[in-house]
């Protein structure tokens, strides 16, 4: 069995208190709704405190990122991405560019 995840999604959400190393990503669905907009998803990305400054100092709300890593399962039953590897790919939102795009 393999445990591994790769995500491109824009941060939306970096918490300055956090100490468990929590951040968001908005990734957008491979595919169109009926009415031709694509619809996102919020993924919950938790990381070493390593990984987490590197995601505090160089990248910034709606910048774009890679994530990779692995599912993990939390206490409360949900899962969340353990990031490993964060890498930036751009400054801009594709909520900007697809916004209006059918």
């Amino acid at each position: 069995m393999l445990n591994q995840v790769a995500l491109v999604g824009e941060v939306i959400e970096i918490p300055e208190n956090s100490e468990e190393g929590t951040f968001f990503l908005k990734v957008l669905r491979y595919h169109k709704e009926l009415n031709g907009y694509y619809l996102s998803d919020v993924v919950r990305c938790n990381s070493w405190k390593g990984t987490l400054s590197s995601v505090r100092q160089a990248h910034h709300l709606g910048h774009i990122i890679t994530v990779s890593g692995r599912l993990v399962s939390m206490d409360n039953g949900l899962c969340s991405v353990l990031a490993e590897k964060v890498d930036y790919v751009s400054r801009r939102a594709p909520s900007q560019e697809m916004e209006g795009i059918k």
